[in-house]
C-alpha cells in the first residue's frame, strides 16, 4: 500500500476485526452485463481458463469514526459486495452494494450517494492467536442475504489470482452515484497478513440479483485475517 497518506479530518478511520474476503469466478461477459458505461471486467487466469472475480469482504468494524472526530465512534458487521474492473488504464474495484448494521448507512448514503444500506450484519470469529479456528458471517436481510462459514487449518489451495495484490489488495474503488455519476475513493492499510480459509458454506445476494452467479454456486476460495487496520479517503470524488 506504500507510504500512510497524511490524515484529513474527513478520512475515516477503523479496525476490522474477523476480517475475510470470499470470491467467486464467472465468465467476463457475464460481469460486463452487470457494469455501467466506462467499467470492464478484469479478466484472471483461474485454472486454464479467463474468469473474472466477484468478492464478498465481510468484518466487524471497530471504533470506526472520522478522524476530524475521533470520540464520534461506531462498531457494528459491514459487508463490501465489490467486483474486479479496469477503467481506462487503472484497476480496482466497483462496488455493486454494502450492508451496515448500523443506522448510520445513512450518512454516506445522503452525503454522498453511496449504495450504503442498513440491514442486520453479524460477524464473529474464534481465533488461537492470529491462527484461525471458525468464522461465520450472517446477514439475513432482504438486500444482503448472505451466510458465509469458514474454518482454519490446513486449506486447500486457492488459485494465484485470490492471493494477487489486485484481488486481494486493491486501494481504488468505484460506485455509481444516485444521480448516476460514477463516485471513486481510495483506501490505505498495512500489509494483509491473510490465511486461507476452508469454505463450510458460503452465499451471497447480491450477487445471485446481479447475475453474477448461480444459486448454490461454490466460490473460488476465501482469506480470513484477524484484525486489520484501515483508513478510508473520503469524501469520494466525482468523476
Amino acid at each position: 500500500m506504500g507510504e500512510r497518506p497524511a490524515g484529513r479530518p474527513w478520512h475515516a478511520a477503523t479496525q476490522l476485526d474477523h476480517f475475510c474476503i470470499v470470491t467467486w469466478a464467472m465468465q467476463p461477459e457475464r460481469l460486463a452485463r452487470a457494469l455501467p458505461a466506462g467499467l470492464e471486467p478484469q479478466v484472471f487466469e483461474v485454472e486454464g481458463r479467463e474468469c473474472s472475480l466477484a468478492s464478498a469482504v465481510a468484518f466487524e468494524d471497530r471504533d470506526f469514526h472520522f478522524k476530524g472526530c475521533p470520540l464520534a465512534q461506531i462498531s457494528c458487521g459491514q459487508i463490501n459486495y465489490r467486483v474486479y474492473v479496469r477503467r481506462g488504464e487503472k484497476t480496482g474495484v466497483y462496488f455493486l452494494r454494502t450492508v451496515l448494521g448500523s443506522r448510520w448507512a445513512v450518512v454516506p448514503r445522503r452525503l454522498w450517494s453511496m449504495p450504503w444500506v442498513h440491514e442486520s450484519v453479524g460477524v464473529r470469529g474464534r481465533w488461537e492467536g492470529s491462527k484461525l479456528s471458525s468464522l461465520q458471517v450472517e446477514a439475513p436481510g432482504a438486500v444482503a442475504r448472505t451466510s458465509i462459514r469458514l474454518e482454519g487449518g490446513d486449506g486447500p489451495e486457492v488459485p494465484a489470482a485470490l492471493l494477487s495484490a489486485q484481488v486481494a489488495d486493491p486501494a481504488l474503488g468505484w460506485f455509481t452515484r444516485c444521480d448516476g455519476r460514477m463516485g471513486r475513493y481510495s483506501v490505505w492499510h498495512p500489509p494483509l497478513e491473510a490465511q486461507v480459509a476452508r469454505i463450510v458454506t458460503a452465499s451471497a445476494g447480491p450477487f445471485e440479483e446481479a447475475g453474477l452467479v448461480d444459486p448454490g454456486q461454490a466460490p473460488l476460495g476465501a482469506l480470513a485475517q484477524r484484525s486489520v487496520e484501515f483508513d478510508v479517503h473520503l469524501p469520494p470524488l466525482t468523476g
